[in-house]
């Protein structure tokens, strides 16, 4: 993989076998953070070599006009605002600020993860993720959120779920965030430590900007208590249909 060194959290998604022994091709799917200051040299691996096609922003409105993404030259631009109308967003930067209380920071994460699943925008959110994902029959899709971890990291298992690779493997990608995280995140610490942040809600904050396996693990509960499988959710849910899984799989499979 190409290291990006102005884009957090960056990763492709290439490599993956699935159950029937095929792998996910490389330079198709992509997740980040937020584009937001990518140096000239970065941008120009995005678009040459990775052909980037698209980018899906995840995030909501606010976050957007704050630290709206790079402009890529032909590189079409979409938001959807998973979280929209959700007051409690914890997956944004403010959000993650309302409350830094250490102990009640794994409860936050897990009813954001609840959210993702059962939320009527995400639910719709996640449908236009997947069409998005569909019409990209060639070059690569890089799709993100602030932090590349929760909204991202729902949509990355979605997508790797639907092309049939583990839920081991996709654990492992989705935990890869803490080791790409680190400077980003100890730069934020640092910053918010500057502030005036005591020892307790920089714990909080951390934890907040981290991933656990139960965070996840708490997201596919939630599918299995709400629709019975992942398979339910993705036609109940989704509007997910047979041929869509399959046409997804022979746009972004390789033997």
């Amino acid at each position: 993989m190409t290291e990006l060194k102005t884009l957090v959290n960056f990763r492709d998604l290439g490599g993956y076998q699935t159950s029937d022994g095929r792998k996910v091709q490389g330079k198709r799917l992509l997740r980040s953070g937020e584009v937001v200051g990518l140096s000239s040299q970065d941008s120009r691996i995005l678009t040459e070599n990775y052909q980037l096609q698209g980018i899906i922003d995840l995030r909501g409105l606010d976050e957007i006009s704050e630290k709206p993404d790079d402009s890529l030259e032909n590189v079409n631009y979409t938001n959807i605002d998973i979280l929209k109308k959700n007051k409690m967003n914890t997956a944004s930067e403010d959000g993650m600020m309302a409350n830094l209380d250490p102990e009640a920071s794994d409860n936050r994460m897990k009813d954001l993860y609840r959210t993702l699943i059962t939320n009527d925008y995400a639910i719709k959110g996640y449908q236009e993720f997947v069409r998005l994902a569909l019409e990209n029959t060639e070059g690569s899709l890089l799709f993100h959120c602030f932090a590349g971890k929760d909204r991202t990291g729902v949509g990355a298992a979605i997508l790797l779920g639907m092309l049939g690779v583990n839920r081991k493997d996709i654990m492992d990608d989705y935990l890869k965030t803490n080791v790409q995280r680190v400077i980003a995140n100890q730069l934020i610490l640092a910053d918010a430590k500057e502030k005036g942040l005591n020892a307790d809600q920089l714990q909080g904050l951390n934890n907040l900007m981290s991933v656990k396996s139960e965070y996840l693990e708490t997201a596919w509960q939630t599918i299995e208590k709400e629709y019975g499988s992942f398979d339910s959710y993705l036609t109940t849910g989704l509007a997910v249909s047979k041929g869509d899984k399959k046409e997804l799989q022979f746009n972004y499979l390789r033997e």
